[in-house]
């Protein structure tokens, strides 16, 4: 059906090989399960205001406990161009694909872990307002097609988040301070690395904008190793503060109005 939404109410186990396949409508679970198959969600809702059910229809929702997705599971958004909805808190093991649209998470308050592959192979990936999201060590994020969107969401990388040319993870904090703890791995390179509004990202060592270009607006970024501006490189800073040193041989530009950033860390310049 269209706009319609159907309920499962008792307890929900999926087998290998097995598969569940939205149309545009909606399906609820009233409790977690265990996906060990195949999970469709079309992205052909519509609207995308964080936070807002405003013109979002369609995609998987779950009322209490836990998604798991299995490591032999995939959830696969797509087709359509739209957003592919989970309203669910997630604990993926397996693998998920969001290959066309914009993969949402949008559960307030929940509390998701990756230990999987999740592969952004449409417009991106966004999560929103959840209480936290940790990539745990065997977790990777590939964003080598799409961007990666974290809004008012405390984040932790312990795992792999891997750039693709020209693609961004950006995070915001919106309505109130987050964290961004990043003790694992930054690959590929091209990308954009944007923290906005209130996010203070802890790096666990040194950083190069050789994959990732860096902006910070409104926000700190604190670590012990050397934060390295490569050459052809613009490093943004609007009333930010980077409390690490810094080595600069690209650009280094600063913005607002009337707002100041700061360089706590020792700062060096090369010629050019």
């Amino acid at each position: 059906g269209t706009l319609e939404t159907s309920f499962i109410n008792g307890a929900f186990t999926q087998a290998p090989g097995a598969v569940v396949r939205l149309g545009a409508s909606a399906l609820k679970f009233a409790s977690g399960f265990t996906n060990n198959g195949l999970i469709e969600i079309p992205a052909w809702g519509y609207g995308s205001f964080p936070g807002s059910d405003v013109g979002r229809i369609g995609g998987l929702e779950v009322t209490t406990g836990t998604l798991v997705n299995a490591p032999a599971g995939e959830i696969r958004g797509g087709p359509g161009t739209a957003n592919a909805r989970v309203r669910a808190q997630v604990d993926n093991r397996g693998t998920i694909n969001f290959n066309s649209g914009t993969g949402v998470f949008d559960k307030s308050g929940a509390v998701h872990v990756n230990s999987g592959t999740i592969n952004i192979n449409g417009q991106a990936f966004q999560v929103e307002f959840a209480s936290s999201f940790t990539n745990t060590a065997s977790g990777v994020i590939n964003a080598t097609s799409g961007d990666l969107r974290f809004i008012n969401v405390t984040l932790a990388n312990d795992g792999t988040f891997r750039f693709g040319v020209g693609r961004t993870l950006d995070i915001t904090a919106a309505f109130g301070a987050r964290t961004f703890t990043h003790n694992g791995v930054f690959a590929g390179s091209g990308g954009f690395l944007v923290l906005r509004d209130g996010v203070t990202a802890n790096f666990a060592s040194a950083y190069s904008t050789a994959t990732a270009a860096l902006t910070l607006e409104l926000s700190t970024l604190n670590s012990p190793g050397v934060i390295t501006n490569v050459a052809g490189t613009t490093l943004s800073v609007r009333g930010s503060t980077i409390n690490a040193p810094l080595d600069n041989h690209g650009t280094i530009v600063t913005g607002g109005t009337l707002e100041t950033s700061f360089i706590n860390g020792a700062f060096t310049q090369a010629p050019g």
